[in-house]
């Protein structure tokens, strides 16, 4: 009966959990104690809810406090993404930290043709550590068959620029790319065979 009794203790501690499991109990419990000022549209309730239908095998979705849909369209141990309106994508992952606790990266994605991203990082307490900024200039490649001058007038343009950023649910890596809505067709495409692949590796503290 003792021994029935430490084991039942234990086990409640979650000393003899899975270690993928008390990591996807941590996740879900950042996403339901966000503060509701961080998700304005969908309280901590809806939040729930969307998981509980997870829980449940069935189609997690809700509507927003203006009557948008909600659906989760993956939710792993370490990563979930959120698509909280047409044109709103929320992605969050937990990252091991060099301290103690891990660490949770929120990128947010606005606007449906032309995105632009947020990207912070939190402790477990939604306490902002960094809110991370990145520059296009260091993804633009060589001269490729272009003028200098039109090489030049292309960064020039690329000073009103969109960062869209993305975080995937097998590994540690922030994918950057930009985007420069105020170049012509033609210009977008130059640009576009001008930029090298951005992919952030996770070090512990920040992607770099």
């Amino acid at each position: 009966m003792k021994q029935h009794l430490i084991l039942s203790l234990l086990v409640a501690a979650g000393l003899f959990l899975p270690a993928n499991f008390l990591q996807a109990q941590s996740l879900r419990n950042f996403w339901t104690t966000a503060p509701d000022s961080l998700f304005p549209h969908l309280n901590a309730g809806k939040r729930t809810e969307l998981l509980d239908y997870v829980s449940m095998g069935v189609k997690a979705e809700t509507k927003n406090s203006f009557n948008e849909m909600v659906t989760i369209n993956t939710l792993t141990s370490n990563f979930m993404e959120v698509a909280i309106c047409d044109n709103l994508l929320i992605q969050i992952k937990q990252l091991p930290s060099t301290g103690s606790d891990s660490l949770f990266c929120v990128v947010k994605t606005f606007g449906n043709q032309e995105k632009e991203s947020t990207i912070t990082l939190y402790d477990a307490n939604w306490q902002t550590k960094q809110q991370l900024r990145f520059s296009p200039l260091q993804n633009i490649g060589e001269l490729g068959n272009m003028s200098t001058e039109q090489y030049n007038q292309l960064k020039q343009l690329t000073s009103f620029y969109m960062l869209k950023a993305t975080l995937t649910p097998i590994a540690t890596d922030l994918i950057l790319t930009y985007e420069a809505p105020m170049l012509s067709t033609d210009e977008k495409k130059k640009l576009n065979s001008l930029q090298k692949q951005t992919i952030l590796k996770w070090n512990g503290e920040t992607f770099k």
